[in-house]
């Protein structure tokens, strides 16, 4: 049976520094990793990231995406070296589905992330307000 390893996806506000310690745990008991750093320009960008680590990964993986990261894991699936799919605090997202159902003026059960958000002037730019991002994430 191929060696399966772990191909570790971020989600926004991080970058695969994320996974650091994931990984160093991972390979201490042989199980091989690589985490994805996503450019964060576009959901078609961070899908196309994934599976270049995929490419150069070269053997069977589990797929795990954290938040954002689900986003782009259900996506980035049908790789022919995935084995499976991790969802961990993720998003599952329908086709067409936005990250940004989670804004607090949708009829949906909230998240906190909603209030955290802090948006530019010109609303091009969306950031986590610092005092809550450590209650919020972790």
């Amino acid at each position: 049976m191929a060696e399966v390893g772990a191909v570790l996806v971020h989600g926004l506000w991080h970058d695969a520094w994320a996974w650091d310690a994931v990984r160093a745990r991972l390979e201490a008991v042989g199980v091989p990793g690589a985490a994805v750093e996503l450019p964060l320009t576009g959901l078609e960008d961070d899908v196309a990231a994934t599976i270049a680590t995929l490419d150069r990964f070269g053997k069977p993986a589990v797929l795990v995406g954290h938040s954002y990261g689900g986003a782009v894991v259900t996506a980035a699936g049908g790789h022919p070296h995935v084995t499976q799919l991790l969802y961990l605090a993720a998003f599952q997202l329908a086709e067409g589905e936005s990250v940004g159902r989670t804004l607090p003026d949708l009829d949906i059960p909230p998240t906190g992330l909603g209030e955290a958000l802090r948006f530019s002037a010109d609303g091009q730019q969306v950031s986590v307000d610092p005092a809550l991002a450590t209650g919020l994430f972790y």
